[in-house]
C-alpha cells in the first residue's frame, strides 16, 4: 500500500486494502479450523500433564476459533499504518491491552458478579479485549480522515493484488511462525537441564517481549516511510529513514544491554526466582543480552527489506539466524560446554544475522534503487 501511495496510485492502494480484508477473513476460517482440530495434539507434544493439556487446549481453541476479531483489527491497523497513520493503531493496541489486564483477574478469579472461570476466563478476557480494540480501530478507519478505506465493492477477489500481498506477507508470516518453532527447539535442547532451565528461558522471553517492543514499533513506523519513498524512487530518503531508525534502535538496545548486565538478579526476582533459577538465570541474561545491539540493527534492516519488496531476503535472514546458526550452535555448545553454551548460541546467531543482513540490504538497495 505505501509503495502504491508513493507512486500516486491511491485507487490501487484502496483495492489492496480491500483485498487484505478478504485475505484476513479467509485466514480467520483457517485459524479456527487449526484451533479446533490440532490444538490438543500440539500441547501433547510438550507435556503429559492432563491439566495443562486440557486447560491449554480450551484456552487456545477459544482464541483461535474467535480469531476473526483479532485479524479484522489487524487489517484495519495495517491500512492505517500503510497510509502513514501510526497513532490510532497504537491507541487501539493500548486499549486492548489495558482492558485485557483489567478483565483477566475479574474473569479468572470471579470478582464481583462474575463466576471464577479460571483459564477459560483468561481466554474470554482476551477475546473481549480484541473485540473492543477491533471496534475502535475500524471506527477510526471508516470515520476518520484516512485517504485509504476498504470498500465492499473492492472485496471481489483480485488474483494479481492478492498474489502481491501474499508475496510480501507470506515471508513475514513464516518468520513469525519460525520464531515459535525456534522456541520449541530451544526448549527441547534445554529440557535435559531440568525444569528450572526451561523456566529461565520462559522468563527471558517475557523480558525480551517487553524490551523489544519499542524496536518493533520503530520498525513498524519505518516500513511505510521506506515503502512510500521506494515507490517514489527517492533513494536519499529511504536511506535516511533506515539510518535514523537503525541509530535509535542501536542506542536503545545498547542501554538495554547495560541494564541486563547490571541488574539481572532484580529482573529475575520480579518472577519470584528461586536460588536455582538465579544461579542459572543471571549468567543467561548477561550472555544473551550481549546480542541486543546486533538484533537492533537486524530488525530495522529486515523491516526495510520488506518495504523494498525484498521480503524473501528477510525470510532468509530469519532462517539463517534461527535454524542454521542458533539451534545447531545451541545444541552443540550445550553438549560440549554445558548450559552456558546454549546462551552463547544466541550471540553467535545474531552476529551471523547482522553480517548477512548488511550484505543483503546493500544488495537490495543496488537492485531496487
Amino acid at each position: 500500500m505505501s509503495k502504491r501511495i508513493g507512486q500516486g496510485h491511491l485507487e490501487v492502494a484502496q483495492k489492496i486494502s480491500s483485498q487484505g480484508l478478504l485475505i484476513g477473513l479467509l485466514l480467520s476460517i483457517l485459524v479456527g479450523i487449526i484451533g479446533i482440530f490440532f490444538t490438543r495434539q500440539y500441547f501433547m507434544w510438550f507435556t503429559d500433564n492432563p491439566w495443562i493439556v486440557a486447560e491449554g487446549t480450551r484456552y487456545t481453541q477459544i482464541v483461535t476459533v474467535l480469531s476473526l476479531f483479532r485479524i479484522l483489527a489487524q487489517t484495519a491497523t495495517s491500512t492505517l499504518q500503510g497510509s502513514g497513520q501510526m497513532v490510532p493503531p497504537m491507541l487501539a493496541q493500548l486499549l486492548g491491552a489495558l482492558l485485557n489486564i483489567i478483565l483477566d483477574p475479574i474473569m479468572i478469579f470471579g470478582w464481583w458478579f462474575f463466576p471464577a472461570w479460571g483459564v477459560t476466563g483468561a481466554a474470554i478476557a482476551t477475546v473481549v479485549s480484541q473485540i473492543v480494540s477491533m471496534l475502535f480501530i475500524w471506527t477510526v478507519l471508516l470515520k476518520g480522515n484516512s485517504p485509504i478505506k476498504p470498500t465492499l465493492t473492492s472485496l471481489k477477489p483480485n488474483a494479481a493484488l492478492m498474489r502481491e500481498i501474499v508475496q510480501v506477507g507470506l515471508p513475514a508470516a513464516i518468520m513469525q511462525g519460525l520464531g515459535s518453532v525456534m522456541l520449541a527447539g530451544i526448549n527441547l535442547i534445554l529440557a535435559p537441564f531440568g525444569d528450572t532451565a526451561l523456566a529461565v528461558m520462559g522468563v527471558y522471553f517475557k523480558l525480551q517481549s517487553l524490551v523489544f517492543m519499542p524496536i518493533f514499533g520503530l520498525n513498524t513506523g519505518t516500513l511505510p516511510v521506506v515503502g512510500f519513498n521506494f515507490g517514489a524512487k527517492n533513494r536519499k530518503r529511504v536511506l535516511a529513514a533506515v539510518r535514523f531508525s537503525s541509530t535509535v534502535a542501536l542506542v536503545y538496545m545498547s542501554l538495554c544491554l547495560l541494564v541486563f548486565q547490571w541488574i539481572p538478579k532484580n529482573m529475575l526476582e520480579w518472577f519470584n526466582a528461586s536460588n536455582e533459577m538465579l544461579r542459572i538465570g543471571i549468567p543467561a541474561l548477561r550472555i544473551i543480552s550481549m546480542s541486543f545491539p546486533f538484533v537492533a540493527v537486524t530488525i530495522i534492516l529486515s523491516g526495510a527489506l520488506n518495504g523494498l519488496s525484498k521480503s524473501t531476503y528477510s525470510l532468509m535472514i530469519s532462517i539463517v539466524r534461527q535454524f542454521v546458526i542458533l539451534l545447531p550452535f545451541a545444541y552443540f555448545l550445550g553438549q560440549r560446554v554445558g548450559i552456558s553454551g546454549i546462551w552463547y548460541g544466541f550471540v553467535a546467531a545474531e552476529i551471523s544475522g547482522i553480517l548477512l543482513t548488511l550484505l543483503l540490504f546493500q544488495k537490495a538497495v543496488r537492485q531496487q534503487l
